[in-house]
């Protein structure tokens, strides 16, 4: 067992490390085919030497891992970040100093958030509320209008706590620069003319440049749900052409929809989105490896099945003994039964 999982992944070509590993397992298998063998001994050369190897190629992958982490999020935030800040300020008013700080200090703490808690995070969720409530704040409001007067109360109501809210924000992520704190004076100098009725200034707001995502293909919710069931750890075959690599995934995240995979040695090789995956899934170009305890589980396998076999083999030969047993005993009860008749009938 300790052998096939270490193997697992292995393919000539890796290098040293690859070369490695053949070495240690060759010698192995030398060593068990020899006479006098110490299984125990070997048991536990074997497991110190994987041990080291699995404990260097984590801390690969841990590595990796951070970095790519940041890398994905990051490209991730270029994305939805503009498109959060345009979509809440579509077709809404703007005074000449927010968009300053929506393009300065908020972007870049929101993109900062993303990169750090994820898109499902709470953080996330309180940054679009706080970009809509801000812009809210400087609508103008209609007085001929029923309800104006509840607007504006509600107006007052934000505008008193809206900056330290968002101020604690940025705190939580660690952005309070002095630019930030220069862009929410502005606002709350804003604020103070918006309440008293002053004049204010409006322009309309530029859109943040977005990045063009790449369309993915969509694909059945089944063959997404197998891949959302992956966890790190996982081996596979993928084969593409005439060329076959066994990949380990070591990356699963979730909130960006992608899935890091490596070789033996913990180098990335691959980087894939869910959908990908599925399809890949689902046209065989990538199966599963089973990196299990192979071995232990095919002998209990068969372990089992022979002990299984012997019990019914024991249990038939004693159903068989039970009942010739019975059968003498009957055969002795009945000749005793008729020689104690032959044994009256002469009396009498």
């Amino acid at each position: 067992d300790s052998l096939n999982q270490g193997m697992v992944g292995w393919t000539e070509g890796l290098g040293a490390g690859s070369n490695k590993l053949q070495s240690a397992f060759n010698d192995t298998i030398e060593k068990l085919l020899s006479d006098g063998v110490d299984f125990d001994a070997v048991l536990v050369e074997v497991a110190a030497f994987m041990s080291k190897e699995s404990g260097k190629i984590h801390r690969l992958e841990e590595r990796l891992a951070a970095s790519e982490t940041g890398l994905v999020r990051s490209k991730q935030a270029k994305v939805l970040v503009p498109k959060l800040i345009n979509n809440k300020t579509k077709n809404k008013a703007v005074s000449e100093s927010l968009p300053a700080f929506l393009r300065g200090p908020w972007y870049d703490s929101i993109q900062f958030l993303v990169n750090e808690k994820g898109i499902h995070s709470e953080a996330w969720q309180r940054a679009g509320a706080l970009t809509e409530t801000l812009l809210w704040t400087y609508q103008p409001i209609d007085t001929e209008r029923e309800g104006a007067e509840q607007e504006r109360q509600r107006l007052y109501r934000l505008i008193e706590h809206l900056p330290q809210e968002m101020r604690e924000l940025l705190v939580v992520l660690q952005r309070t620069t002095g630019v930030a704190e220069t862009a929410l004076d502005t606002l709350e100098v804003d604020h103070v003319n918006i309440v008293s009725g002053g004049p204010l200034d409006y322009i309309e707001f530029d859109p943040v440049p977005c990045e063009v995502t790449e369309s993915q293909s969509t694909v059945s919710q089944v063959l997404l749900r197998k891949v959302k069931e992956l966890s790190s750890g996982q081996w596979f075959s993928y084969v593409e052409g005439d060329t076959t690599q066994l990949i380990k995934l070591v990356l699963k995240l979730d909130d960006v929809n992608q899935l890091l995979f490596t070789n033996r040695n913990g180098m990335k090789v691959m980087q894939k989105s869910f959908d990908e995956f599925a399809y890949d899934l689902s046209s065989h170009v990538v199966k599963s490896l089973n990196s299990d305890a192979v071995f232990s589980s095919t002998f209990n396998t068969y372990y089992r099945g022979l002990v299984d076999e012997f019990r019914k083999h024991r249990q038939l030969v004693a159903d068989r003994k039970a009942e010739v047993d019975r059968l003498e005993d009957d055969r002795k009860i009945a000749q005793i039964k008729a020689q104690n008749e032959a044994r009256q009938l002469g009396l009498a």
